[in-house]
């Protein structure tokens, strides 16, 4: 061997040897962490796992009130219109975020989960990727229960265009052990293909409590009946349920109306939260929810459409709706957010609003309709959408839902 292959080993070898060690430690945290996680698992006796395309936040909330009702000690973690984890005191904390959210999260508060002794975990399901469910369900949370809300035309661009293609996504992380409930209206093959299932029948929620119509004034029937079932199974008594669900702490993006007065002009109107239902489909449910509240009535429905810009399929989900199924909807469409003036110059009797502060908008529209007219809000309930609720639940008064 010549000299110049002697320093070449020389000075390869060890930076050889420091990558082995280097590749070697990796690995041993990784089994380690593995083997961690795994630990924190089984100290959960109960982990439920809530997945769908919308209601997804409700049905977490209703079912971790029922199970403290119940006396366990129960964590759970919603990422609907406000990402938070849920106590088993009740209390709640904001999920912190640097960037995009991701899936390796859900570890976090399986660990804080068992950190506290819980003995019940309720998780809200975050991915819309078909190998993300997988990753999340079978090995960050690997439930006992999976509960599907529904499944609807979402994120078309990573789950599809029909509620064909979106139930194979979600399906496809449900572990063979798991028992899955849904309701009988959204039963499909790949949810219940070789596995334990419970098919929920509508209105076995149905005289949970002596004022049953105060009770559906504030979540939809589905989701009751899907919470219901899932608590009876656990052998949860009617009267748990119903107080439950009777004191549970409502998500930011839950419907919900206020009657609101102008200060400007002394109008009154109707505002509705409808932003968190996203997709035409689930719109249509709330927007019936509230012509139903409101029988006859001879103001008028108006509409205000927040728009994100970067849920640019979204916006183009929308624009289609509103030309077809949607058109004449609304005696006016109010438009904001990112794609507002795109949209609107496709849109005759749509409006822009540029405001960017959530009373002077509110002001703006109140002043243009008739006095004790409704305004539906929807669309998307991130940036603006947020901020008109929270503006509306500080000056309005809560009515009907």
């Amino acid at each position: 061997m010549d000299n110049s292959c002697i320093r070449v080993l020389v000075c390869y070898t060890p930076s050889m040897i420091v990558l082995l060690i280097s590749t070697g430690l990796l690995l041993f945290l990784l089994v380690m962490e593995r083997i961690l996680h795994e630990r924190n698992l089984r100290a959960i006796l109960l982990r439920i796992s809530v997945t769908g395309t919308r209601g997804k936040s409700s049905v977490v909330r209703l079912l971790t009130s029922v199970l403290r009702e119940d006396g366990r000690m129960v964590v759970a973690k919603t990422t609907g219109s406000r990402a938070v984890v849920i106590l088993p005191d009740g209390s709640e904390q904001d999920v912190p975020r640097r960037g995009v959210p991701s899936i390796i999260e859900q570890k976090r508060y399986v660990r804080l989960a068992a950190g506290k002794g819980a003995d019940t975990l309720v998780m809200e399901a975050m991915s819309i990727h078909t190998e993300n469910h997988l990753v999340e369900s079978r090995q960050l949370v690997n439930p006992h229960i999976v509960a599907v809300t529904n499944a609807r035309p979402d994120h078309v661009g990573a789950m599809g265009t029909t509620g064909g293609e979106v139930a194979e996504v979600l399906a496809s992380g449900i572990p063979a052990h798991a028992e899955v409930f849904l309701p009988l209206s959204e039963r499909r093959e790949v949810f219940t293909r070789g596995r334990a299932y419970t098919e929920v029948e509508p209105g076995v929620s149905a005289g949970l409590s002596s004022d049953d119509r105060v009770m559906r004034s504030f979540e939809f029937d589905e989701t009751l009946d899907l919470v219901c079932e899932i608590s009876r199974h656990l052998g949860i008594d009617d009267e748990t349920i119903r107080e439950g669900i009777e004191s549970v702490t409502r998500d930011i993006g839950a419907l919900a109306i206020w009657r609101y007065r102008s200060e400007r002009t002394g109008n009154e109107c109707f505002l509705v939260n409808a932003f968190a239902s996203n997709d035409p489909l689930s719109t249509q449910e709330a927007y019936q929810r509230v012509r139903d509240l409101f029988p006859g009535k001879k103001e008028g429905m108006y509409g205000l459409l927040n728009l994100r810009i970067d849920r640019g399929d979204r916006t183009l989900q929308w624009l289609d709706a509103l030309r077809k199924e949607w058109a004449n909807r609304f005696h006016a469409l109010y438009v904001t957010g990112g794609h507002a003036r795109a949209l609107s110059r496709r849109l005759r009797d749509s409006r822009v609003l540029r405001e960017t502060d959530p009373e002077k908008m509110t002001e703006r529209v109140i002043s243009e309709i008739p006095d004790g007219a409704i305004l539906f809000g929807f669309g998307n309930i991130g940036g603006m959408g947020e901020r008109l609720v929270e503006q509306w639940n500080l000056r309005g008064t809560r009515h009907g839902v």
